[in-house]
């Protein structure tokens, strides 16, 4: 079984992002962007696994 890294950390922004309706990309704080980031990895990687 293949795990996602880096883990995803527990994050306050994630409820402030929730909270002003806007995506964390779209939150503006450097944390926010970083977390972002992190699920644009992600999926990258979601995208490329064989099925």
């Amino acid at each position: 079984m293949t795990i996602l890294e880096p883990p995803m950390p527990k994050a306050v922004v994630f409820s402030d992002a929730a909270e002003a309706s806007v995506g964390l990309d779209e939150y503006g704080s450097r944390v926010a962007n970083r977390l972002a980031e992190t699920f644009d990895c992600y999926l990258t990687h979601l995208e490329e696994a064989p099925r």
